[in-house]
């Protein structure tokens, strides 16, 4: 069943809005967003006329012009596909990490023993080492990362993802029944968002490489039904001869899977459609009961 903006009235939308984000976050951006909150409320309380006005002014404009989504419209539609997520993130980062060098800067001046300015020194590295291991691959776009992007509805997430999931809520009828679906990792987040009771047969694999037969082998004799399941329908697999029926039959019977997602280019599609009837399609997908 999916969700439904009626079921919040009021602030209740706004502090299931939070706890969700909240769960999302890790434990250094979770502890990262509360020091600068924490430092924010010092400076406004303890610091001189300066600080104040400056750490008044400054989250005043990150909540207006950066993290309004009605401002980032604005720039998006100036800036274009430049305002991605290195520019966005940048642009809200940098004032977080300004305030953290601007307090322990003042720290070490204000210090006046040796020791304790080589422990300030050293929490400044390890702070900055930290935050850069943690935002590596946002910068580095080892893993793709959407950024700011135009929504196409008001649950903010794909139009695939959506008919995907009502294809299978329609079919199954319950709305309430839980069922387990194969998945590509485009849908990984946005589809359980949409309809909780849409579960991963795969877990928390959504892609495997299988680039030779001895992986494959090994696989198999392990019985790693997520891995193969996941490289079927992520397209990762080098040689579908290697893929047989019974296998298949093993492992869709050993994962429990009822529905599959598949996207209309995926490389074993002649496979899915053999194995599966088909009973749905969106723009870029089709849907498979099994």
């Amino acid at each position: 069943m999916h969700f439904n903006y009626d079921d919040y009235p009021g602030t209740q939308f706004f502090l299931k809005w939070c706890a969700v984000i909240n769960s999302t976050m890790t434990n250094m951006e979770r502890g990262l967003l509360i020091g600068y909150i924490l430092l924010i409320i010092y400076y406004l309380i303890k610091g001189n006329k300066k600080e104040r006005t400056f750490f008044s002014l400054q989250p005043l404009a990150l909540m207006v012009i950066i993290l309004n989504p009605w401002a980032m419209v604005v720039w998006l539609r100036i800036f274009g596909d430049s305002l991605r997520s290195r520019i966005f993130r940048f642009f809200w980062l940098l004032p977080i990490l300004m305030t953290y060098s601007y307090f322990l800067t003042c720290l070490y001046e204000k210090t006046k023993k040796k020791f304790a300015k080589i422990i300030i020194a050293l929490i400044s590295i390890i702070g900055i080492s930290q935050i850069g291991i943690g935002t590596r691959y946002t910068f580095t776009g080892v893993y793709e990362n959407h950024g700011c992007q135009m929504v196409e509805n008001r649950y903010k997430i794909q139009n695939d993802t959506i008919m995907a999931a009502e294809i299978v809520e329609k079919d199954k009828k319950d709305k309430e029944q839980a069922v387990n679906v194969v998945y590509d990792g485009n849908m990984s987040m946005e589809i359980r968002t949409y309809d909780a009771s849409i579960l991963s047969a795969t877990g928390t694999i959504f892609s495997y490489q299988i680039l030779d037969k001895e992986t494959w082998d090994m696989l198999v004799d392990d019985e790693n039904w997520q891995a193969i399941v996941a490289a079927l329908v992520s397209g990762a697999i080098m040689d579908e001869n290697w893929v047989d029926k019974h296998i298949l039959e093993r492992a869709f019977k050993s994962l429990d899977v009822n529905y599959a997602i598949v996207q209309k280019d995926n490389y074993y599609l002649r496979i899915w459609q053999e194995e599966a009837v088909q009973i749905g399609k969106t723009e870029n997908y089709i849907v498979f009961k099994l």
